[in-house]
Order: structure tokens, then sequence, then C-alpha cells
């Protein structure tokens, strides 16, 4: 199995949920920094950030819960990238595509000053 790390920034507070069969479950969103420094330069050349939306699941859920919230920089690790289909309120399918997490480790926590 192939494992992917990087570095990220959520984009906003999880949300918490339970499956009916009782199983925790954290969703959230990431940014990915897409700025580079071109070879020779000193200067860094911004460019939009890509969005990921995540998905942890059981104790991982609850400790992304207690752990994380918008701002916060973390290190994830992940091995899967999943397509889901899903019912939303109205009653429509829709798409998603999900980074299912390994683990996180956090780098820097947003301070509330």
């Amino acid at each position: 199995m192939k494992i992917a790390e990087t570095y990220c920034t959520l984009g906003k507070d999880p949300e918490y949920k339970v499956t009916d069969n009782g199983t925790p479950i954290a969703q959230f969103t990431v940014a990915v920094s897409n700025d580079y420094k071109p070879k020779g330069s000193d200067e860094w050349v911004k460019r939009p950030a890509s969005w990921y939306n995540c998905v942890a699941f059981g104790e991982k859920a609850d400790r992304v819960l207690e752990e994380l919230e918008k701002g916060t920089r973390i290190k994830l690790t992940w091995a899967k990238y999943e397509r889901r289909t899903y019912k939303d309120q109205e009653g429509n399918y829709k798409e998603t595509n999900e980074v299912v997490i390994n683990d996180y480790e956090i780098q820097e926590k947003r301070t509330n000053e």
C-alpha cells in the first residue's frame, strides 16, 4: 500500500457525525499550497491552493474533533482517495472525492488572540 504525506491547513472546523451503526465520522477540508520558488530565484511564486475533502473514522474521528480546528497546520498521512455517492437533503444523488486519513501530526495550531 502506498502512503502519501502532505502538509496542509484546515479550511474550517471539522464536522462530526455518527452513522446509523454507531461509527463516528469527522469530515473536514484542507488547503495544500501550490506556491513554488523557481530555481535561481529568491522570490516565491504564489498560486491558488488545492482543496481536499478529508474523512476520519472511529477513534481517529474522535481525535480530530478534540484536536483540530480551522487554521491548524498538519502533516496529513493517507493511503486512500475515494469517490463516493450520497443522497442530499432534497433526495438528489451527489458524488464527492475524499481523502481517507490514516493519521496526522499537528505542525502549528492557530492562536485565538
